[in-house]
């Protein structure tokens, strides 16, 4: 028999044969396929996660994101009037500083110079130059010492007046009768010029 009759398939043999290898290509190479196309879907779903969760990390951080500070501007206002708050508002002005500038108004009985605010303890004249700007006074309203019947104790609390100028304006008053005029007071003796300057605006010679 010749080797060409052993290698000859019947027509069935050979259909058989392409059956088989389209079986096996089918069975190696579609799971192969769609292996591929999981991956590729699982990756897609992948990205979407994550750009799901960080649209929300986004949402809950605005959420809860403090409002952003807004600075308010601030409009130039009375300082014999004011409240702390008022002055607290000021740059550089604390609520200590602010209850000590009040506390000094009521003792002084009210400002009659914006530049007075520089004379409270604490206040830095670098400060003062950036809030003054901001500050009007209006002096009609001050508190004022009746000089000539004001006791001994209540001209001594007074912030320009204290103890050494208390205590020789009532002996003067003593030994020469009531005050008149700016002049009558500045014979006293042993008396700070300058303190007696500032204190001129409390002065009442009624």
């Amino acid at each position: 028999m010749k080797a060409k009759e052993y290698l000859a398939f019947t027509k069935r043999e050979r259909s058989g044969i392409i059956s088989l290898i389209i079986l096996v290509l089918i069975v190696v190479i579609i799971p192969k396929f769609f292996d591929g196309k999981q991956k590729v879907v699982e990756k897609i779903s992948m990205i979407e996660i994550q750009d799901t969760l960080k649209n929300k990390k986004s949402e809950v951080h605005k959420k809860f994101e403090p409002p952003r500070y807004v600075k308010k501007k601030i409009e130039p206002f009375e300082i014999n009037k004011a409240d702390t708050s008022a002055f607290i508002a000021l740059p550089g002005i604390g609520s200590k500083l602010a209850a000590r500038i009040v506390l000094f108004r009521e003792k002084l009985g009210g400002f009659y110079n914006v530049d007075q605010i520089r004379e409270v303890y604490g206040l830095q004249d670098s400060v003062y130059q950036k809030i003054h700007p901001l500050l009007k006074c209006d002096p009609g309203n001050i508190r004022k010492i009746a000089i000539n019947s004001a006791e001994k104790e209540t001209l001594k609390v007074h912030p320009y007046i204290r103890w050494n100028m208390a205590n020789a304006l009532v002996a003067y008053r003593s030994q020469h009768g009531s005050f008149s005029s700016p002049g009558d007071l500045s014979r006293l003796e042993n008396v700070d010029q300058d303190a007696l300057k500032k204190m001129m605006p409390y002065i009442s010679f009624k």
